[in-house]
């Protein structure tokens, strides 16, 4: 066959085309799959090379210039913008440019985004739901009520009730326990509303009756998450009658994510069996997180006896320890001073023993022999995170007044200055502060907002605008607080400014404290943004192990690429974990390590509709627009924090590792991967 097709090609008039006419059927066949064959080989080729060379992109969907066009509108606060594309033909564009309005948050767009919720296109009416939802704005409510009435896709109906939830007042609550909720959906959307509104102190007994009824095994585990949410983060409840209901869950749900928010939520029973129950039966669950949070609801019981909190102040996870130590320190009595002295002296790790070394102290502010004791620890260290502890234990007494006044100014680390000036504060703030020391307090709070030190302006600040301890009679008159302005800046210093100018306001006599306006200064880097893949990891290599994290991009481009162009720098190389609060966060990337660090430019806020739940990765912020380098991994759900962080990643890998990290843990390196 080869031959004979061959022969009839090579017998072409010269410069003439091949033609398959000079073949017949079966040579035409058989050419055709040698071509195939070849074109085969030739693509195998091309993708190894092409795999070794340059790896292949799965583009994100910036490609799509519009799409660009509408998130650099949304960066850019462009309301009128952004009203445009409302209209657009494309209903991909106008459900993009809906869900940008819940970053934005003008109230401009009300009108338009309730007239959406009649858009022919489901993900249009779910994207004009979101985002009125984030308006918080009472006046969507009757459009939203009306828009369930008549809406048919379940998707849109759940949001549509989350919606109503962020939105609804206490006397528009009835609306809201009026809502039908026939499919799965429908009840997770409302048991999500009936938590948005819960946080907001928005409730009534019908309510807290519905959302009972919502925490039962028939429902789903997202149903019965928000439920339990509701019931431990709903201020001013009373349980009691629930008591049954919540131990039920908090002990036996098969998902540790609602063991520990309905063990949260006995803090809300008040009754002794409920605490009763939470030390025979949770402080021993497998999931070191419902430990944790059994012990915080343990805070609201009399716990004269702490043997069986003992036990946990060595228990094999940090958090978990730390968590006792600061439930011991909050309970110490004479009754129990001795059996939590004995305990300290059989703890090795230094953030338990100082905490517990702090209480001891603070029992007792005038003891020398035991301030002389934590003073030589303080002394014999010379790691800045170490000496922070002890600095703090020692700021329990005011026998520290000068040690800590030292600190505060003389440091080099600016994790000792912090340190030295937050137990400054505390111990003006403790109800015990002797009246002698009220003149030396405030020329040393008056010191610090001199100082340029961004720590110690903001924590001054915070404590001497406070009416109870009355800084005017000590303060003639606000000038050294100007002084103190001006030489700060946006964006650099924004949350020091916030501090500042509240308490510039209080010694002015005046209420209507403005928001501070921080500038748009830092835009999308769509070249950086399109050079990721949208399911583009990091690592982040750490001196307790490797966390992966998946960017993502195509939710939140501009915190994305920020973060990535700090990883390309090189800048949290070196950098360590600051903050860490048991079973809610690790926070990193500050660039003076105490957390009040920051560069001189700043992001804009990015709240998609994504839900904050485990080893969700967020920026830091000291308010809307107000992001830049700092970052946080949860280590459970926080639905608080829905619609409130710019969400930009996801752990993907190494959570136990996010779990086991400790303040003042290294982070190694960051790479791409």
């Amino acid at each position: 066959m080869r031959i004979s097709v061959l022969k009839k090609l090579l017998i072409q008039p010269p410069g003439s085309l091949l033609s398959f006419r000079v073949l017949d059927v079966k040579e035409r066949f058989w050419l055709s799959n040698v071509f195939m064959l070849q074109m085969m080989i030739l693509l195998l080729i091309a993708c190894g090379t092409a795999k070794e060379d340059s790896p292949l992109i799965s583009y994100n969907k910036f490609q799509d210039t519009a799409i660009q066009a509408i998130y650099d509108l949304k960066d850019r606060r462009d309301t009128q913008g952004l009203l445009r594309y409302l209209d657009h033909e494309n209903n991909g564009y106008r459900a993009e440019a809906a869900l940008a309005f819940g970053s934005v948050q003008d109230v401009q767009a009300l009108p338009r985004l309730k007239a959406l919720l009649s858009d022919p296109q489901d993900k249009v009416r779910k994207a004009a739901a979101f985002s009125l939802g984030q308006l918080y704005d009472s006046a969507a409510v009757d459009t939203l009520v009306y828009s369930l009435e008549i809406e048919k896709n379940n998707r849109v109906r759940k949001e549509m009730l989350e919606a109503l939830g962020k939105c609804i007042t206490q006397q528009q609550i009835h609306l809201l326990n009026q809502q039908p909720a026939d499919s799965v959906l429908e009840r997770e959307g409302l048991a999500w509303a009936f938590y948005r509104a819960g946080i907001r102190n928005v409730y009534d007994q019908i309510s807290v009756q519905m959302v009972a009824s919502l925490l039962d095994s028939v429902h789903t585990h997202r149903v019965r998450l928000a439920a339990a949410h509701f019931f431990a983060r709903t201020k001013g409840l009373d349980l009691s009658d629930y008591f049954h209901r919540l131990s039920y869950f908090a002990s036996s749900d098969p998902s540790p994510l609602i063991r520990m928010a309905a063990a949260l939520a006995l803090s809300n029973v008040h009754a002794q069996e409920a605490k009763n129950f939470i030390v025979k039966d949770l402080l021993t669950d497998p999931d070191h997180r419902v430990r944790i949070n059994a012990l915080r609801a343990l805070e609201q019981f009399d716990c004269e006896n702490l043997s069986p909190l003992l036990p946990l102040l060595q228990d094999d996870r940090p958090q978990v320890s730390e968590a006792a130590a600061q439930l011991i320190a909050g309970k110490l009595s004479t009754g129990n001073f001795e059996q939590v002295e004995a305990a300290m002296e059989e703890i090795d790790e230094i953030h338990v023993k100082s905490i517990l070394a702090g209480a001891l102290l603070q029992s007792q502010p005038y003891d020398e022999v035991r301030f002389g004791e934590i003073k030589l620890r303080l002394e014999q260290t010379t790691d800045p995170r170490q000496r922070s502890l002890w600095l703090s234990a020692l700021g329990k007494s005011f026998l520290a007044f000068d040690l800590l006044v030292a600190h505060a100014f003389k440091s080099e680390a600016s994790i000792l200055r912090t340190a030295a000036m937050t137990a400054l504060a505390d111990l003006r703030q403790r109800p015990d502060f002797p009246k002698a020391l009220e003149s030396s307090f405030a020329e040393v709070f008056k010191q610090a907002i001199a100082s340029g030190d961004q720590a110690l302006i903001g924590i001054a600040s915070k404590v001497i605008q406070n009416p109870d301890f009355n800084f005017k009679a000590f303060y003639s008159e606000a000038s050294f607080l100007h002084r103190a302005k001006a030489k700060l800046s946006l964006p650099h210093d924004n949350e020091t400014l916030q501090a500042l100018q509240s308490a510039i306001f209080y010694f002015e006599g005046r209420e209507d404290l403005p928001e501070i306006d921080n500038p748009f200064n830092h835009p999308i880097d769509w070249d950086l943004v399109h050079s990721l893949d949208k399911d583009q990891e990091v690592s982040i290599q750490t001196s307790k192990g490797e966390i992966v994290l998946r960017l993502l991009i195509e939710e939140a481009p501009g915190s994305a690429a920020n973060f990535v162009s700090l990883v390309n720098q090189g800048y949290f190389k070196g950098k360590n974990f600051h903050r860490v609060v048991p079973n809610f966060v690790i926070q990193g990337g500050c660039p003076r390590g105490d957390g009040w660090g920051s560069e001189d430019y700043s992001i804009r806020s990015e709240f998609s509709n994504l839900q904050s739940g485990e080893g969700s990765v967020g920026m830091a912020s000291a308010g809307k627009d107000t992001e830049g380098t700092q970052w946080f991994i949860t280590h459970s759900p926080t639905p608080h924090l829905d619609g409130r962080y710019s969400i930009f990643a996801q752990v993907s890998g190494g959570m136990e590792t996010v779990h086991r990290i400790e303040p003042g843990d290294e982070i190694l390196n960051v790479v791409l991967k």
